[in-house]
């Protein structure tokens, strides 16, 4: 077979696994390597699609050896290796890990001989005992014969005697316990949950009882579909199936796909699905786009390979108009960073390039700004601001461009940046340590950003605020003893969307903004965290 066909033939392998047709994508990359054993490209593909780690291991081990160079088969070779070293691996003589096959027949013999003698120990219990009764019951009948009939009514009269006096006591201990019962003091009534308002009209109200009550609101007057996770953590992984909830449909609840993710956006369009989930052959994140009824899930982690060499746990996606936004850690950094990529695969800019981490990107209605989560861990304590990025002003890179490396955190820091443009960005807010903020979210119109907040002292009692995009004052939208975290608002941009455990169980509800009414949508015994809202 030519080149030309091998090549094609290799095209149709990478489609098919970037579509996440794993069946044909390894038949049509086997077939590649098989008519081209040298084709480095081949065997690394390969390596995605095949079912074992050491199907990975081979195919990986095998672009090395074409290719010495190729750090992101190393990486991920790596990470194989070390998984497999670390699980269990069981000799031909062992019958279980560290246990031999003599030794369990030992042990086997040890405990048969054990189970006899205490099975026979009990059959000589039990024939003793039985002596015992039948000799005790004869005694018993003997001295019973004897007595006479005065002896058998002053007998009753005993009996009757202490029946009645148990009798009495029993009623005693009820009184006593109906008493203190009246004379404890009544538990006073939970005070509701308070509804709060955007200002000039809202003002705190009297905090709620410590305890939670699962107090069901009404469901909200409410249109569009609201995309998140939730339900069981059945891996014990923290990811959590995809769900979307129907409120044109009372809140009604479907899945989307078979994995499990978080954080979840929906594609331009509100047809598609976006989200990180664990990647059994990376062993990190990795981001898969995928129709609301489960089918034509792609993997979308090949669409930057060509400009950077290597990318750990992609997190948090989230489209600016039809291009993509992500964080990640790249080329030896780190510390999470922010990409940005042209829908077209045609450019790639890097939107933050210093020592920080960069978390819960989002992106303006228009797609020009970028706001996040910037964590400074340099001073003395660690400091949360929201940033504002203007995509525009970050140059765009071509292919396998160089990018700056880092010492672990906590370490000193003396390597130079090396050929990278200096961040650009805003201060939205610059409480540092003295408040920090977390999952920004646009408004509808722009004008503004929702976020949650927490002091530092009570990380785990966020409330929700709003602040505009130039800058200013921060204003208060939901403030009670719950934690209030991801704030989502709707199309329209009179809701907002956002979760709650104020009940003891993480809920989703609903504010009206315009009158400051809260409603709730879901009710459930399982964690249920918005993330997106479509019409």
């Amino acid at each position: 077979m030519s080149q030309e066909n091998i090549a094609a033939l290799l095209q149709k392998g990478i489609d098919a696994a970037r579509a996440g047709d794993r069946e044909t994508a390894r038949a049509a990359l086997e077939r590649v390597v098989e008519l081209d054993p040298d084709n480095e490209k081949g065997w690394f593909w390969l390596a995605s699609v095949v079912d074992t780690d050491e199907e990975r291991r081979l195919c990986l081990r095998t672009v090395l050896k074409l290719n010495p160079n190729n750090a992101k088969a190393k990486a991920a070779l790596d990470r194989i290796e070390a998984r497999m070293q670390s699980a269990s691996v069981i000799s031909p003589d062992e019958i279980a890990p560290g246990v031999q096959r003599a030794q369990l027949t030992l042990i086997l013999g040890v405990a048969g001989l054990l189970v006899l003698v205490i099975a026979i120990l009990v059959v000589i219990l039990m024939m003793s005992e039985n002596n015992r009764r039948a000799a005790d019951a004869a005694s018993t009948q003997a001295a019973f014969d004897n007595l006479t009939a005065t002896q058998l009514q002053n007998t009753a009269v005993a009996q009757a005697a202490l029946d009645a006096n148990n009798t009495a006591t029993a009623i005693a201990d009820r009184l006593t316990q109906t008493a203190f019962a009246l004379v404890s003091p009544t538990p006073s009534p939970t005070e509701t949950l308070s509804r709060a308002t955007l200002p000039p009209t809202w003002t705190p109200t009297p905090p709620p009882s410590a305890t939670p009550t699962r107090v069901l609101l009404p469901f909200p007057p409410a249109s569009g579909r609201i995309v998140g996770w939730g339900g069981s953590d059945q891996r014990a992984d923290n990811y959590l199936p995809i769900l979307i909830y129907d409120l044109n449909n009372q809140g009604a609840v479907r899945q989307v796909g078979t994995e499990s993710g978080y954080h979840p956006r929906f594609a331009p369009g509100g047809n598609r699905v976006i989200y990180p989930r664990y990647s059994l052959i990376s062993t990190d994140t990795t981001i898969e786009e995928i129709n609301q009824d489960g089918t034509a899930r792609t993997v979308i982690d090949s669409r930057w390979l060509d400009f950077i060499s290597l990318v750990a746990d992609p997190d948090f996606p989230v489209y600016a108009g039809r291009d993509l936004v992500f964080a990640a850690r790249g080329d030896g950094n780190q510390y999470t960073q922010l990409y940005w990529i042209a829908a077209d695969d045609s450019a790639m800019r890097r939107l933050t390039v210093d020592r920080q981490e960069y978390r819960f990107p989002d992106a303006s209605p228009d797609g020009a700004r970028v706001v996040a989560v910037r964590v400074d861990r340099s001073g003395a304590q660690t400091s949360q601001d929201l940033v504002l990025i203007n995509v525009a002003e970050m140059p765009a890179f071509g292919r396998m461009i160089a990018t700056p490396t880092a010492p672990p955190i906590g370490q000193a820091d003396t390597t130079p940046m090396i050929a990278t443009p200096v961040p650009k960005f805003t201060r939205l807010t610059t409480s540092g340590a003295a408040l920090n903020e977390t999952d920004p979210r646009f408004s509808h119109d722009g004008s503004q950003i929702y976020f949650a907040a927490a002091d530092p002292a009570d990380p785990n009692n966020h409330d929700l605020y709003a602040i505009p995009v130039s800058g200013g004052e921060i204003r208060p939208v939901m403030v009670d003893p719950g934690d209030d975290r991801y704030p989502v608002p709707s199309p329209d941009g009179r809701w907002l969307a956002f979760s709650s455990n104020r009940t003891g169980v993480w809920e989703i509800y609903v504010l009206d903004l315009t009158n400051g009414m809260l409603y709730q949508v879901t009710n459930s015994e399982d964690p249920d965290f918005p993330s997106d809202w479509a019409p």
